[in-house]
């Protein structure tokens, strides 16, 4: 298995064009989330774990293609880490019948949001 990448790196996330997220994992106690994801890169698609924190989260909810269900993530994803025991997913395309798609995200206005 490859390594998570950092979607918020300025050098890495230039290559994606773009991003469907399948899986939200939670794992206690962590301080962000892991992101199973289908990009599309310039060599095609590929399964992807992306590593981000909740201030990512939260800049990444508002770049999804459909406000609704950003919103309904949103809501999810506070449950799942409010409740969750040891680690928890929300495999997105069975719970919601699809994946989460985020819209073309700036590299370097993204990338001075977080590292600001």
């Amino acid at each position: 298995m490859k390594t998570a990448l950092n979607l918020f790196d300025k050098q890495t996330s230039k290559q994606f064009k773009n991003i469907e997220i399948d899986t939200i994992v939670y794992e206690r106690n962590d301080d962000g989330l892991l992101l199973e994801c289908l990009v599309d890169t310039k060599e095609g698609k590929i399964q992807q774990n992306l590593e981000i924190s909740f201030d990512q989260w939260e800049f990444l909810l508002a770049h999804l293609k459909d406000s609704f269900l950003a919103n309904r993530l949103e809501k999810m994803v506070s449950d799942m880490v409010d409740k969750v025991d040891w680690i928890a997913e929300l495999p997105l395309k069975s719970l919601l019948g699809r994946r989460a798609q985020l819209k073309k995200l700036n590299t370097s206005a993204q990338y001075h949001v977080l590292r600001a």
